[in-house]
């Protein structure tokens, strides 16, 4: 039984795919834990700024920069 070479090339590169894909995904523990504890602290710390805040101009600082802040994370991840 002959094989075809581009089948074995497509296993070859589906049998890679799938090894990078497993290497990607295995994540300590602590990957996940942390994220979630920041979170939990951003999220605590919105609330307290919300509380503060008495008017909508005091809230478009904050909101602003939060956006901002955003906007260049993703332009340095990249």
């Amino acid at each position: 039984m002959e094989k075809n070479p581009s089948s074995a090339d497509e296993l070859k590169t589906i049998r890679r795919f799938m090894q990078e894909s497993t290497k990607f995904l295995s994540l300590s523990g602590l990957s996940g834990i942390f994220p979630g504890i920041f979170a939990l602290i951003g999220a605590f710390i919105a609330w307290l700024l919300i509380l503060m805040i008495r008017n909508d101009i005091q809230l478009i600082i904050p909101v602003f920069l939060v956006f901002y802040g955003l906007l260049v994370y993703r332009k340095y991840e990249a």
